[in-house]
């Protein structure tokens, strides 16, 4: 069940409605979209599977006490994409209804919760074992020619694209280039850049 109450928001680019939605449903796990946190619930309702963001100050409790196959009731706003169609369910609550499994969708919900846990754990190792690192020159030499707004410029750019799990920047000794500098090696492959630019 969806109660509406529209609102429009216009902006430069994007037009897009906000709407608040109540739903109840069988809980079937959580999931991630955005990385490798479990912010949200996969509920199953009579309009069909929806995904929702969990509130930040609900979430402990939540991993705690919710299996697949609990009834749940989920409060909250939608705010639908115009131009794509897409919609996005941020909740403000979510209940258990019931205390007890529902039978006819608990395989279903253990099939999907395990699929999903297989998928954390692939991203969770990603994220523990970065793929790149950049080794920056922090010598005298290198810092005067602005190896350390180099670091910060790298550091913000990958936090800004969400790379920060994947990619490290380091600090490190003289790479033999100080003249040239700021310098830095990035690794695995070893490619050397000299005179790089924070801007």
């Amino acid at each position: 069940m969806q109660c509406i109450n529209e609102m429009s928001h216009m902006g430069k680019f994007h037009h897009s409605q906000t709407s608040d939605f109540n739903y109840e449903g069988v809980f079937l796990g959580f999931t991630t979209l955005d990385g490798y946190k479990l912010k949200y619930v996969r509920l199953s309702t009579s309009e069909g599977d929806r995904i929702i963001k969990i509130p930040k100050e609900q979430r402990l409790e939540l991993y705690r006490s919710l299996k697949p196959g609990d009834l749940i009731q989920c409060t909250g706003e939608q705010k639908l994409n115009l131009a794509t169609g897409e919609s996005k369910f941020k909740a403000y609550s979510i209940l258990k209804t019931f205390a007890e499994t529902v039978p006819q969708v608990q395989e279903r919900a253990e099939v999907i919760h395990l699929s999903e846990r297989s998928v954390q754990k692939q991203q969770v190792k990603l994220a523990a074992k970065p793929l790149v690192n950049i080794l920056v020159c922090q010598k005298s030499d290198c810092v005067k020619r602005g190896s350390s707004e180099v670091c910060n410029a790298l550091l913000g750019a990958l936090e800004e694209q969400d790379l920060a799990g994947y990619v490290k920047v380091k600090s490190t000794g003289c790479l033999k280039h100080c003249k040239s500098g700021p310098h830095l090696v990035v690794m695995p492959d070893k490619s050397r850049y000299s005179k790089v630019k924070s801007w």
